[in-house]
Parts: C-alpha cells; sequence; structure tokens
C-alpha cells in the first residue's frame, strides 16, 4: 500500500500522479455523464416535445443536443484543470481552447435555433397574416449574420483582443474599407429596395437582364433566377434593382405576339382563309385560351401583315406551346398554298439607255 501511494505520489512535470489520475477522473465522469444527457434528451424528453402538434420544439430539441452534453463535458474538463498546476500561459491556452469551444458549439446552436424559429414559426405566421415571407426571410438572414458577429466579438474579447480597438482601428481605413464594401453595401441595399417595391416575389416569373426565368431566392447580396434550360442566373441586386424588370406572372396569362407576313399576289379570300386557319388552331390547341385576336391590319413594305395575339394560362409550358402553335401555322399554310413574304425590292425602270 505504501508503494502505491509513494507511486501516485511522485511528481511528474509539476503534478503528482495522483492529480493527474483525479483529473483524468473528472474528464472520464464528464463524458459519460455528457453521454447520459444525450440519452436522457433524445429520450425522455422527445417524448414530451412529441405530444404537441409543432414540429418546431422537435427540431430545437434536436440540434440542442449536442451543444448540452459539449458543454457539461468541457465543463468537466475545466474542473479537471483546476486539479493541475501549470504555467499562466499554458493554463490560459487551456481556458481559452476550452471557450472557443463551447462559444462554436452554443453560436451554432443559435444559428440553427433562429433558422428553425423562423422557418416553422414565423413564416407560417407570415403566411397566415399577409406580412411578407421575403421580408421575414430577409430578418432571419440578418439575425444569422448578428448572432455569429456577437460570437465571433465575444471570442476575439475573450481570448485577449481588445475588440473596441479593434473596431476603431478600423476606422483608420475608413475610406479603404469603405470604397472596398461598396459594391457589397450597394447590394444589400438593393435587396433591401426589392423587398420595399417588391418588383417581384420568389416563384414569379420575370425578364431582366437578357434573361428569363423563375425567381428562386432573394439574397443579402444577389437574387437567383432559374432559367427554362435550367441554368441558374445570380444577377447583384444593386445592379436588379436599377434594371427594367417584366414580371410575366402578375397578370393571369401570358400574351403571345404573332405577325405574319404574306406575299403581296395573295388574294383578298386567301387572306380572308389565312385568318380562320390561325383561329381554328388556336382554338384546337391545348393550353391556349379562348380570348384571342387575329386580324389582318397592314401593307408593310414586302408583306400583307396579319397580326395575331393569344394567351397562354401556364407560363412553364408557354414554349412548348409557341411551339406547337408555330409548327401548326407552317403545315397548314402550306397544305393552303399560302407563302410567307421575305424582304424584296422591286425596281421600275422608266427608260433604257439607247445602243
Amino acid at each position: 500500500m505504501n508503494g502505491l501511494e509513494n507511486i501516485i505520489g511522485q511528481n511528474l512535470l509539476g503534478n503528482s500522479i495522483r492529480a493527474y489520475l483525479m483529473a483524468s477522473l473528472f474528464v472520464v465522469l464528464g463524458f459519460l455523464l455528457s453521454r447520459a444527457l444525450r440519452w436522457v434528451l433524445q429520450k425522455s424528453f422527445r417524448r414530451i416535445t412529441q405530444m404537441t402538434k409543432s414540429q418546431m420544439d422537435d427540431l430545437l430539441l434536436e440540434q440542442a443536443v449536442m451543444p448540452l452534453s459539449g458543454i457539461l463535458f468541457l465543463f468537466f474538463c475545466y474542473a479537471g484543470g483546476l486539479l493541475l498546476h501549470m504555467p499562466d500561459r499554458i493554463r490560459d491556452t487551456f481556458n481559452n481552447t476550452l471557450f472557443v469551444i463551447g462559444a462554436l458549439l452554443v453560436g451554432a446552436f443559435s444559428i440553427r435555433a433562429v433558422d428553425i424559429v423562423f422557418r416553422k414559426g414565423l413564416q407560417p405566421w407570415a403566411t397566415r397574416s399577409g406580412f411578407d415571407n421575403q421580408i421575414a426571410a430577409f430578418i432571419r438572414k440578418f439575425l444569422k449574420l448578428l448572432v455569429g458577429f456577437l460570437l465571433l466579438a465575444t471570442t476575439l474579447d475573450h481570448i485577449g483582443f481588445d475588440v473596441v480597438s479593434l473596431i476603431t482601428g478600423l476606422g483608420i481605413g475608413g475610406l479603404a474599407v469603405a470604397f472596398a464594401a461598396q459594391q457589397t453595401l450597394g447590394n444589400v441595399l438593393g435587396s433591401i429596395q426589392i423587398l420595399s417595391d417588391r418588383p417581384f416575389s420568389v416563384g414569379d416569373w420575370i425578364r431582366t437582364e437578357g434573361f428569363w426565368g423563375e425567381v428562386t431566392e432573394i439574397g443579402l447580396r444577389s437574387t437567383k433566377v432559374l432559367t427554362r434550360g435550367e441554368i441558374m442566373v445570380v444577377i447583384p441586386n444593386a445592379k436588379l434593382a436599377e434594371a427594367s424588370i417584366e414580371n410575366v406572372s402578375v397578370g393571369k396569362n401570358l400574351a403571345v405576339n404573332l405577325e405574319l407576313g404574306l406575299e403581296y399576289g395573295t388574294s383578298a379570300g386567301e387572306m380572308q382563309i389565312a385568318v380562320e386557319l390561325l383561329k381554328n388552331i388556336l382554338d384546337e390547341q391545348e393550353g391556349v385560351l379562348k380570348k384571342k385576336l387575329v386580324h389582318f391590319l397592314a401593307y408593310d413594305a414586302s408583306s400583307l401583315t396579319i397580326k395575331c395575339t393569344y394567351f397562354v394560362s401556364n407560363i412553364r409550358k408557354f414554349w412548348d406551346i409557341q411551339h406547337a402553335v408555330n409548327v401548326q401555322i407552317k403545315e397548314s399554310f402550306d397544305e393552303q398554298g399560302l407563302a410567307f413574304a421575305f424582304p424584296t425590292t422591286t425596281v421600275h425602270v422608266a427608260s433604257l439607255p439607247k445602243t
């Protein structure tokens, strides 16, 4: 027994083996208790949250398991460290490391909690009450950035950085920072302008900047538009806020304007036949609404022009319907011998020089 006492009483790197064993015991105990806490949260508390109709508490509990068990383990590691004698520099590094890990756990949970509360709480409420979902999404992103900034500032302050002096120091290079951040700030202000004016919403189809597609996301910096070719186009909000935007989803129907030019040799009867053919094609085409305008309206430079306007209600099938109509027009006009005109020039010679 005395031999064992002598062994554990021996000094190693400034601490007795007994102190190392006690510190290790705290670490093992912390690990076991953290596992037990995780089991309790996943089993017992989950039964309570499953009794509610909302999924928000289930998701929050799921995200809280890891941070709570992790912080409990870090606490026992800290308590074990108190049993050991360390140089001040090593102890500060040890404590700061534990703090940073704990701050990361809390910060990750806080950001996810904000996301869950908004997705499962605020957005459904916004939908029911008529509150703009896009503004709610903007607030969610802003709060997540704010939580991240506060986490970073708190961590830097704890490990010895003077955050106030750091922020003040940024004022020295404020002009350079402002110049570098000008485009980013412009995009953020552009997103605020888009959300306040609401020229379009997520899910709308728009034409702008040479693109035509569905708005899938309005972010702080940019707006994402998915084109018909399944290409994701990212447009900076500052540029989009100043651009001319055609929102084709605002109206219930999408108009298609079509002009057909027939040769000047086409008779009046044939022009009437062409008009009736167009009306019949549109009546028979699935996806085209009954409302339509088909008229022989113009004597253009090289053609007799029929102007036609018809309406499509399904934007996603707009190109398919337009393609089907154009193919049917070509086939029907060819069968009737109706020829399309192309730009021509007729030169009348008053007299020829004598040879």
